[in-house]
């Protein structure tokens, strides 16, 4: 086939420096939104079918294609050039379309980032072709030729019909989801939800026969408990804010995929789906909702008009899809509206949730004994998970050839990831990535490495790059290889339900508990966290005051077991002297934290907190929950669980108690449960600083059987009914 054109893509006043592969991440269903809005917009409003097919190909490093096709107003070789060669610039004066998202300017680059994309168009019974590869290098192979027949069944347009197809050719590289996946995530996602409402998208796969399925979103389900414009300060144009109390619980956290949370619009472009920084409340999970923003837009392009007046300091749509950008001052002020107007529904049914039904009085007695009890024995397992030091291991000049940071990442449901991939020196060749599915085939759906050259880390003697992964919809665990050359990195990528409790990351060092007491000649534990980019650098330690002695010089920041930030233990001995004294830790840039200490004979013993309870909160999902607050464990047991049926009775509402909590089976219970539960923490605790000695499943099951035994005798001496109760 001869090339009537060829260039390479270019940069037009609106284009934004971004790497494509950062903003699709190897993701086919993330390339696959950008080409269905593209074909919703070329309708403008008007009826129109879209196909989404999936295919063999004959090339053998890119064994897929995935088409996108549409029967709207077609393009011109001359509207191929302008819509995709040219990044960021204008459309073609004769085929602009008014109801485009045309927010972002540089979606063909990015879906060409999966391997190449082919658009083929016909308009006005002329018939244009072009290539587009992932380097950016296009080709323009066909000119507004004579259609034929042929091409109109190809292109699935009728007689008379213009239109667009978009083949993506996707690299064997990248993970192409199942027909069942892609009509999952298809017809979950935020960003499609009203779009496959109101036009028909039909997915055909013809990989394995052929499975053809009309997409079908999500209908609207609860109650409208808001329905207001709201004003924003600072801004002319308010915004329209529905929220609606969900007819059940959601599963998952707040993502692009979940039916909770709330949807951010402006016209037909939807950016996110959150409920900004109440995300992580437990209500959220109740209440879904639509935010209308009609100035988003016009926002979005007068900052690539240069015009920062309106358009603010910096780009308010994320360049890697992911939401509006939250230091922007009109997101912010969309957190602030929204919180005034949602806050308060969370914090009624979170009083309504919180039930007020707890243990009675002697219950409450056998628990103090109980906690009082346990401090020495759970201090005294924690001394031995410690044995080895966190900071032991590798130095800031022992790094090794290649590494993953970090190297184990806890992760929830359609969670996009960030790898760190560092190296002593910058090695030279192609980045192979690869995923191990351990225990399901969409733990992680996507990944791929930047494209960015490698850059040196600003404090340590080393070099960088960026790995992306995107997490699927299923639970499991799975790792992420990289290898260049004969150098191979690892990381182990474990995929969770969110939990309601879970820390937020740390914004700078801290240290925490940030104010404590501990008694006369014991020892005093402290931990620094810090955010990821400190992994592997040395934190400066340093002590005035009477309070302790034998305070390390420093200690070396190592990623959390979660992944989430890098964390190190320091431990120290109080002195003989009573008083207080201040911790500071100091990072080589300059960031500081303190901590103080104080000595007290009224501290008690080693510091520990732990407290039990048991509650009538209505949890259908679990029966005993654990919370670790730095040092301070709280263990709730749910009494009206249906597998406590039985056990403790009915709430009795004149003695503020559960009629049978005080019987010798609810008591024997309490001790085996609460003991279980304590057993698995510190489970957990041994294996995120001991992998290596609980790495299979009967070593797991053998060391909390152990804890549990040893607490279990504890337990059941504190809580046994005595005379009277």
């Amino acid at each position: 086939m001869s090339v009537v054109r060829h260039g390479r893509v270019e940069y037009g006043a609106r284009a934004f420096e971004q790497d494509a592969s950062q903003a699709i991440k190897g993701d086919v269903v993330r390339a696959l939104i950008e080409l269905i809005t593209n074909a919703d917009d070329a309708y403008a409003g008007r009826e129109g079918q879209i196909l989404v097919r999936v295919l063999k190909s004959d090339e053998v490093d890119m064994p897929t294609r995935i088409q996108v096709q549409d029967a709207a107003v077609g393009l011109s070789a001359k509207g191929l050039e302008r819509n995709f060669a040219i990044l960021g610039g204008a459309k073609a004066a004769d085929e602009a379309n008014e109801h485009a998202r045309g927010l972002l300017g540089r979606g063909a680059k990015d879906v060409a980032s999966l391997g190449k994309v082919c658009f083929e168009a016909v308009r006005d019974g002329k018939y244009s072709r072009m290539t587009l590869a992932s380097t950016g290098d296009w080709a323009l192979t066909n000119e507004n030729e004579n259609v034929t027949r042929e091409q109109h069944t190809t292109l699935a347009l009728d007689d008379e019909q213009n239109g667009l197809t978009a083949t993506v050719y996707v690299n064997k590289r990248y993970k192409v989801p199942t027909k069942s996946q892609l009509q999952e995530k298809l017809s979950r996602h935020a960003q499609l939800r009203d779009l496959i409402k109101r036009r028909n998208v039909r997915l055909i796969d013809e990989r394995d026969g052929i499975f053809t399925t009309l997409l079908e979103g999500r209908t609207e389900a609860g109650e409208v408990v808001i329905d207001k414009e709201l004003r924003l300060e600072g801004w002319d144009a308010p915004v329209h804010l529905i929220v609606r109390r969900l007819p059940v619980k959601a599963v998952g956290s707040v993502n692009e995929y979940s039916e909770q949370g709330l949807i951010v619009r402006s016209g037909p472009t939807i950016f996110e789906n959150t409920w900004f920084k109440l995300d992580s409340r437990p209500e959220a999970s109740f209440f879904a909702g639509e935010l209308t923003a009609p100035q988003a837009a016009a926002i979005i392009k007068a900052y690539d008009e240069n015009n920062h007046d309106l358009g603010g300091p910096v780009r308010l749509l994320s360049r890697d899809r992911d939401g509006l950008v939250e230091s922007h001052p009109y997101r912010k002020e969309l957190a602030r509206v929204v919180a005034s107007e949602v806050k308060p529904l969370f914090d009624a049914l979170a009083t309504q949730m919180d039930s007020q039904k707890r243990q009675g009085k002697n219950l409450w007695r056998a628990f103090k004994v109980a906690s009082d009890a346990l401090k020495e024995q759970v201090s005294s397992i924690l001394e031995e998970i410690e044995e080895t030091e966190l900071n032991q291991g590798m130095g800031d000049d022992q790094a090794l050839d290649l590494v993953l940071i970090p190297p184990r990442r806890v992760a929830t449901p359609g969670e996009h990831l960030s790898f760190t991939l560092r190296s002593p020196t910058e090695l030279v060749g192609p980045i192979d990535v690869s995923v191990d599915q351990i225990s399901s085939s969409d733990v992680i759906s996507a990944f791929a490495s930047s494209d960015e050259p490698w850059k040196p880390h600003s404090r340590l003697a080393a070099f960088q790059t960026l790995i992306f992964a995107t997490v699927g919809l299923e639970l499991g665990s799975a790792t992420l290889r990289v290898q260049i050359g004969d150098y191979v990195a690892r990381a182990e990528v474990v995929v969770v339900e969110a939990s309601e409790h879970d820390d937020p990351a740390p914004v700078g060092l801290e240290i925490n508990p940030r104010r404590s007491r501990v008694a006369p000649l014991r020892g005093k534990r402290l931990t620094l966290r810090a955010p990821l980019e400190y992994a592997d650098q040395n934190v400066a330690l340093s002590y005035s005051g009477v309070a302790l002695d034998d305070v390390p010089n420093g200690a070396v920041l190592r990623p959390d077991p979660s992944g989430r930030w890098v964390t190190a233990v320091v431990r120290a001995q109080a002195s003989s002297q009573r008083g207080e004294g201040v911790f500071t830790a100091l990072t080589s840039d300059g960031q500081s934290a303190d901590a103080f200490v104080t000595v007290d004979e009224s501290a008690g013993r080693g510091g520990l907190s732990i407290d039990f309870e048991l509650t009538g909160h209505k949890s259908p999902t679990r029966r005993v929950e654990l919370q670790n607050d730095q040092g301070e464990i709280r263990i709730r047991v749910f009494a009206l669980h249906q597998t406590f049926a039985g056990v403790f009775g009915a709430y009795d509402e004149v003695n503020g108690c559960f009629a049978d909590e005080d019987s010798l089976q609810a008591r024997a219970v309490l001790a085996e449960v609460m003991a279980g539960e304590l057993a698995g923490h510190l489970t957990e605790l041994d294996y995120a600083r001991h992998p290596e000695r609980l790495n299979d499943a009967p070593r797991v099951i053998r060391r909390r059987s152990e804890f549990a035994n040893r607490l279990l005798v504890t337990l059941h001496r504190a809580l046994k009914p005595g005379p009277g109760t």
